[in-house]
């Protein structure tokens, strides 16, 4: 080799800090990683932005997450990369639940979003291993880096083909996902990994062009002579439906009955040209009567009852945009598809084939309640499935739920088909749930009345405040499985499910079941007859309160969750105990919630809240990484700004997120929401930034709620006020009241007039006259309650206002409103209450009627809440 020196092979030559400087390389990756033996098992993550063109509704990264066994892909679109957590741990929390089974490991990179404290708890507190790979090593998270590229190819082809703007990218990379999970994968063999996530094969009947001209029926009230059908262009899937792009108005349309034309610019030269459909391609939507949809069985499940205005049932778009539709090949299934239900009182035919504003995790739904029989008894968790099951049918059993007869025995009758619903609870418990499908009841048939009430807020408030005045004990209680005790009047027949061996017998209910639409109903005066035998009766301002002769005992009851309140121990004890004999009953002592409210008790006072309600908002809205807004709302609309659509914000779901809130615990936000909820039918991005200002507050007022205190003067206070001609868009005033007792706030209302008023004066009278009707009914409820009358005292700001309520003096300026001007003059004369003047400074009501300043907010909202 050479000479002058001897060569040692074997001499180990060691590594020196030149060399190392010099010649470093990089260390080979092995082959050698932890492959997943089962779904779940290993979750690869990453993210893919920012985009230079911001998507038509706002997006400019996206999340994608892989399962390793599967290899199903699901897509999350973002606005920033601060919301991976929580879509995250979202998806988790989801998937969890479906396959019942939890996340082992989550592959990430060194980014700065997954690296994040509130990421890393859940993390630990699921016992879930975070495998980072270390910086500028993408080669350790190749899974994710692959499906990312794979992902973008797919959507560069889809924009390219269908000659859409390139803001449509994030649509193109949701279809791009679906596709990608429909598709064989030689991992896979001839398996694809939507057949292996949802344990079926998918339906590839519904597959169509992207970007291809599509004509939706117009289901509007129509002349005889206008087009039957829209112009649209197809764009992606929804449940049962396709989502088509309007250009023109800049939105998604959702709709099911569709004409496709296949543009012959888009097919190949070989390719065959075909017809247009003679019908609408439509999905499989057909009625059945032995078949009702997973929304009928959710609303009985929950306790809700039959009530609604059929009108009132509008859908509500989600909050954020979407992972892949993990529903839409069930409800291709032919054997588990959710179908139309045959419920008389349904949303309202108009709205059955058009949905605007969609967003695609509306799409999203309890994932558990598609668990079927079979799959329940056979899978991972048999053992504890099994045992649920067993436990509901040794309930029915005990209960006396039924009788088997004969089929002859019906007579003609119609048969109710039934099912097994399970669900996995919250505190981790498996129930299963045998459920009779209502939806085939007939109306005054099978069921007359479905009408259940509920304790009202107001209600509920007076008697906490009542109860905190007089130092009573309170203990929760609720009913287990409530329905069940309800006693049918009408003759009802039944199929078992599977799991039941009934030898051909059907059976002949006796007692009301979950999923009867009578059996919110039937519970309710099964209750009442009950607590009259113990001595308790409803009151008559509230049908869900009851208290006893003496009134040492007040009970209310939201279906079957119960407050009981007394001063004796031993008489609530004793009176519990009587109840289990009828019922079985769980019972908190010195509960700290109820009803989604949190309870700071003292033995002088008591604080309502509902921080983890609201942080549950903040979460699901994205919110919660937002900076604190001193007040909820800055000003009123500009009328003269050009509207710019957000179609891809839950507007309407928001607004209603946090009207819910505004009518528990939080009064300082009644008017920002109700000015907020004046525009959920055309929302634009002025509208969209007040609704995150609400939400930007409540962030930096989580703990902030409504307080009683024993040591606080009983009698009711009432302020009232108004906003002449505030509402710059129809020029109407805008009502707002609070009525204190017992030193908080026990019923507030904003509202918009539903008349113009004149003058300052005529929008007052028409305030005062609504929170006097309200007055009314919160003395007759506290005088039915407490057995004493209260004094009530009337604040408002505008002396003439007050001159006219106390003198009756006739104005012919205000002939137009005399009548509710009269009858505030008759209460006054009558002693309903006293009216006093309170300078507009003081006046708290003033908060309810529109924007103010931080300093004049702040000071009204320590009136209203701690």
């Amino acid at each position: 080799m050479s000479t002058g020196m001897t060569w040692n092979k074997n001499l180990s030559i060691p590594s020196c800090e030149i060399c190392l400087k010099a010649k470093a390389t990089r260390v080979p990756f092995g082959k050698n990683r932890t492959k997943a033996q089962h779904p779940l098992q290993i979750l690869h993550a990453d993210v893919c932005g920012p985009f230079s063109e911001t998507s038509w509704n706002g997006y400019r990264y996206f999340l994608s997450v892989l399962d390793d066994k599967t290899h199903y892909a699901a897509v999350f679109l973002l606005k920033s990369k601060g919301e991976v957590k929580d879509r995250l741990i979202d998806y988790i929390t989801k998937i969890e639940n479906k396959w019942e089974r939890k996340v082992k490991t989550l592959r990430m990179d060194n980014g700065g979003e997954f690296v994040v404290e509130e990421l890393k708890n859940f993390c630990n507190k699921k016992g879930i291993e975070t495998d980072y790979s270390p910086p500028y090593t993408p080669q350790l998270n190749s899974h994710a880096e692959r499906l990312n590229r794979t992902l973008l190819d797919k959507t560069r082809a889809l924009l390219c083909d269908s000659g859409l703007k390139k803001e449509m990218w994030s649509e193109a990379l949701l279809v791009a996902t679906y596709l990608l999970n429909r598709s064989p994968t030689t991992a896979l063999g001839d398996t694809t990994p939507a057949e292996m996530w949802f344990k079926r094969k998918p339906n590839l009947s519904r597959l169509q062009i992207f970007g291809s001209t599509a004509y939706a029926k117009n289901l509007k009230h129509l002349k005889k002579l206008d087009d039957r059908a829209k112009k649209f262009i197809f764009v992606g899937y929804a449940t049962n439906a396709y989502r088509l792009w309007d250009e023109k108005k800049r939105e998604i349309i959702v709709s099911r009955d569709v004409h496709f034309l296949d543009d012959a610019a888009k097919l190949p030269e070989n390719a065959k040209m075909t017809s247009p459909p003679e019908k609408p391609v439509t999905l499989d939507f057909s009625d059945s009567e032995n078949e009702c949809s997973d929304e009928s069985i959710r609303q009985v499940e929950n306790g809700e009852s039959e009530t609604e205005d059929e009108n009132s049932l509008t859908s509500t778009p989600a909050p954020h945009a979407p992972e892949e539709r993990e529903d839409e090949d069930a409800a291709a299934s032919a054997s588990d598809s959710t179908r139309r239900s045959s419920r008389k009182k349904t949303r309202p035919r108009r709205l059955d084939d058009f949905k605007t504003n969609f967003d695609e995790s509306d799409l999203d739904g309890d994932e558990s309640a598609l668990l079927t029989y079979k799959a329940a008894v056979t899978g991972d968790d048999r053992d504890v499935w099994i045992a649920a099951i067993n436990d509901e049918k040794e309930a029915h059993e005990q209960n006396g739920t039924w009788t088997l007869v004969d089929e002859a025995d019906a007579k003609g009758k119609k048969i109710l088909t039934s099912r097994w619903v399970f669900r996995i609870k919250d505190d981790g418990r498996h129930k299963a749930r045998l459920v009779v499908r209502g939806c085939q009841q007939i109306p005054g048939v099978d069921f007359e009345e479905t009408y259940s009430p509920v304790v009202g807020t107001d209600a509920l408030r007076i008697v906490f405040a009542h109860a905190v005045k007089n130092h009573l004990h309170f203990k929760k209680f609720d009913v287990r499985t409530a329905f069940l005790h309800g006693i049918l009047e009408e003759e009802i027949f039944m199929r078992l499910p599977e799991g039941y061996d009934s030898n051909g017998k059907i059976c002949k209910l006796q007692k009301a079941l979950y999923g009867l639409r009578q059996a919110s109903e039937r519970w309710h005066s099964r209750l009442v007859t009950v607590l009259k035998k113990l001595g308790l009766k409803p009151m008559i301002t509230d049908q869900c309160i009851f208290v006893n002769k003496n009134r040492s005992l007040i009970l209310a009851i939201h279906v079957d969750d119960g407050l009981l309140f007394g001063k004796n121990l031993k008489e609530m004890d004793s009176l519990l105990k009587s109840m289990k004999n009828e019922f079985e009953l769980t019972v908190v002592d010195n509960p700290s919630t109820f009803l989604g409210m949190e309870f700071e008790k003292t033995k002088d006072s008591i604080k309502i809240t509902q921080k983890a309600y609201t942080e549950s908002v903040l979460r699901k809205f994205r919110m919660m990484e937002s900076n604190p807004a001193p007040t909820p709302l800055v000003s009123y609309k500009p009328q003269d700004q050009d509207k710019v659509k957000k179609s891809a914000y839950p507007y309407r779901e928001a607004v209603g997120a946090l009207l819910y809130l505004s009518t528990k615990t939080r009064p300082d936000i009644s008017f920002a929401v109700g000015y907020s909820g004046r525009h959920v039918e055309d929302p634009d991005n002025h509208d969209e930034n007040n609704v995150k200002r609400i939400m930007k507050y409540l962030k930096g007022t989580l703990n902030k709620g409504i307080s009683f205190h024993a040591d606080s003067p009983d009698d009711l206070e009432v302020y009232c006020d108004s906003d002449y001609a505030g509402d710059r868009s129809s020029t109407k005033s805008t009502s707002g009241y609070v009525i204190y007792f017992n030193g908080g706030p026990v019923s507030w209302k904003s509202r918009k007039q539903p008349t113009t008023s004149t003058s300052s004066t005529d929008a007052e009278l028409v305030s005062a006259a609504e929170s006097c009707r309200e007055l009314i009914y919160i003395k007759s409820l506290i005088k039915e309650l407490t057995g004493k009358d209260r004094n009530a005292t009337m604040y408002i700001d505008n002396t003439n206002t007050i001159r006219m309520i106390k003198t009756g003096a006739m104005n012919f300026k205000r002939k137009h409103i005399d009548i509710k001007y009269h009858w505030l003059n008759e209460k006054f004369v009558e002693g309903l209450m006293k009216v006093e003047h309170v300078s507009t400074e003081l006046q708290i009501a003033d908060v309810f009627t529109k924007p103010l300043g931080p300093t004049k907010f702040n000071y009204f909202r320590n009136k209203l809440i701690t």
